[in-house]
């Protein structure tokens, strides 16, 4: 999380126009305030981030682990006083939909492979506005081969309106790889304006059994996806996710190939001879070297990190 310090005088400025701008619009605006008080209450799955993006979720080998869904309601006077009943589907229909616009085959999971609450029902009492919807997981009756995904949506809400905008969720299931994780990062952020040490948390999710996600830098919402071969150890097959550029990277054997002035050379331990875009599977740690923003290797901003598992 970035923290931004504001000085005392442009505190004050910005009061100041915050004052005259409402009190302006106080003067100014003679057309019909909205009254949202009479908004109905709308249930919708609750989403990671600020979209309905897919939920890929990765579960261990075992009889025992779970999925966590979690269904909100919003309402004007922030909960209500009395219960809202949401009951949920599978939806093989937006599962033909979404197979269709982005070329996969999922399959629908099998429910003999895991357990739901009774009826596929969730009660938001009164006073809450998030509930889990938490699905129990038998991971030795998946057949990871099949692409399984589970797929469900708002189908009632006794109490409330479907926000149908968010009334379907997309949960992919893969087989936790053994990257995934929480990591201690540290390293060094060469960058032409900001150069700065990284010293952070950071963590690794399952897209499959050799690839993972991650964060690029100490950079929120820039990532990138790679594999590791399992036989080698070694880290490729960048792709950047999220608000990372196109032009993005490993780099392998060389170090500043841009010429920042900033960089201190190789007296400062950070080589490609150490940080060679390689995982340790004994002491469960990546060496990294990668950059962006420039034409590879020659990228304007070159990380080196070690990725330690916590």
């Amino acid at each position: 999380m970035k923290i931004i310090f504001i000085e005392k005088p442009l505190v004050h400025a910005v009061l100041f126009a915050l004052a005259v701008c409402s009190l302006s619009s106080c003067l100014k605006d003679k057309g019909p305030v909205q009254d949202f008080s009479k908004s109905p209450a709308l249930v919708s799955f609750q989403y990671k981030g600020s979209g309905s993006l897919d939920m890929i979720t990765s579960v261990l080998p075992g009889t025992a682990d779970s999925v966590g869904l979690e269904v909100t309601l919003s309402t004007a006077s922030l909960t209500l006083k009395s219960s809202v009943t949401v009951t949920l589907a599978l939806d093989p229909d937006s599962l033909t939909s979404y197979n269709a616009v982005n070329g996969t085959s999922y399959t629908m999971l099998d429910p003999s492979a895991y357990t739901a609450p009774a009826n596929l029902q969730v009660t938001i009492a009164p006073g809450q506005q998030i509930v889990p919807f938490v699905l129990h997981v038998n991971e030795s009756l998946i057949d990871f081969s099949t692409d399984p995904i589970l797929i469900f949506k708002i189908a009632s809400a006794q109490g409330a309106t479907i926000a149908t905008n968010l009334s379907v969720i997309v949960v992919p299931l893969k087989l936790r790889n053994p990257y995934e994780g929480s990591y201690t990062v540290t390293g060094y952020f060469f960058h032409p304006a900001a150069p700065r040490a990284i010293n952070a948390t950071k963590s690794l999710a399952t897209i499959s059994a050799i690839r993972s996600e991650g964060q690029v830098g100490d950079l929120g919402g820039y990532n990138f996806q790679f594999d590791v071969d399992p036989v080698t150890n070694v880290v490729s097959n960048w792709a950047n996710t999220g608000s990372t550029p196109a032009a993005s990277g490993f780099i392998n054997g060389v170090d500043n190939a841009s010429g920042d002035p900033n960089y201190p050379g190789p007296t400062s331990g950070f080589v490609h001879t150490t940080y060679n875009n390689t995982y340790d599977p004994v002491a469960h740690t990546f060496w990294l070297h990668y950059g962006y923003n420039g034409v590879s290797p020659a990228f304007t901003r070159e990380i080196y990190e070690e990725w330690v598992l916590q």
